[in-house]
């Protein structure tokens, strides 16, 4: 009966030092209680995966963008607040969540610490921007074809003919486009049509289905592919003088701070934390 009892004792014993182990091995994770969601008109803001290994504290964080502008999420706005006293900064670039769409990405700071605790506070401090898609709409001058030059200025865009083959079916343009300014230009190649010269009502969007906005900081350039299609029935491109329109192809605009000053707690879930180490 002794020898059972000591058995037993031995192998308690055992299990304890072995747990005690993997709390101390670098790679073991501690895993925490997903916070609740923000959500406004203007976007939804969700947390999950939150945990932390000895060379990090990590959490993922998801933007649905409501609107129809831009945001971008800065992750070295986000603070990372360890027994009340300690403050690590997220790491890395900002990220850009487009018009209508949801995006995903790892928050991480890492380096500085042992990042072992069984709690957290995460402060968000502003991390948000706003880059309206309303506002600064530039006007260009529309662009004969044949071209009759191969370069232009619109505002701070600009833009010069790279490719131009007009055929019988299909006419296929190309520009590059560089951004001058010193906010931020939005390009937006699905905004262009093409109408003949001597036909102004007919108008035909571009038909590359690709075309989509891009977001230029200043110095930066882009390009800008127009695939366009006039049936032979009301001229043939190939013979025909014909005039591409920009339309709101091309828009200056700056970053707009959204207020978000909030903070979450970071709880260890023991059961997440079990079966994350298993």
């Amino acid at each position: 009966m002794l020898k059972r009892l000591t058995l037993l004792f031995a192998a308690i014993c055992l299990v304890a030092v072995s747990h005690a182990q993997n709390e101390n091995d670098p790679k073991f994770e501690i895993h925490y209680g997903e916070p609740a969601a923000i959500e406004n008109e203007q976007f939804k803001l969700e947390i999950s995966e939150p945990h932390s290994q000895m060379e990090f504290v990590s959490i993922k964080v998801t933007i649905t963008n409501y609107t129809d502008d831009w945001m971008f999420f800065d992750p070295e706005k986000v603070t990372f607040i360890k027994g009340g006293t300690e403050q690590f900064k997220g790491k890395g670039n900002a990220w850009k969540i487009g018009p209508k769409q949801t995006k995903s990405r790892g928050v991480k700071a890492a380096g500085e610490a042992n990042y072992h605790s069984d709690s957290y506070t995460v402060e968000f401090n502003d991390p948000i921007e706003l880059l309206p898609t309303s506002a600064g709409k530039t006007k260009a001058e529309s662009f004969d074809l044949p071209p009759a030059k191969n370069s232009f200025a619109a505002g701070e865009f600009d833009v010069k003919l790279i490719e131009c083959k007009q055929k019988t079916k299909e006419t296929l343009i190309i520009f590059e486009v560089t951004y001058t300014g010193n906010q931020m230009g939005l390009v937006d190649g699905s905004a262009l049509t093409m109408h003949p010269k001597d036909q102004p009502d007919k108008v035909y969007a571009t038909e590359n289905t690709r075309a989509d906005q891009d977001v230029l900081k200043p110095g930066k350039k882009t390009k800008v592919k127009g695939i366009f299609h006039i049936p032979a029935a009301v001229t043939d491109m190939q013979k025909s003088d014909l005039v591409i329109d920009w339309n709101d192809t091309f828009i200056e605009t700056s970053f707009q701070t959204i207020k978000l000053s909030e903070s979450f707690d970071l709880k260890r879930d023991d059961e997440k934390t079990k079966a994350k180490n298993s």
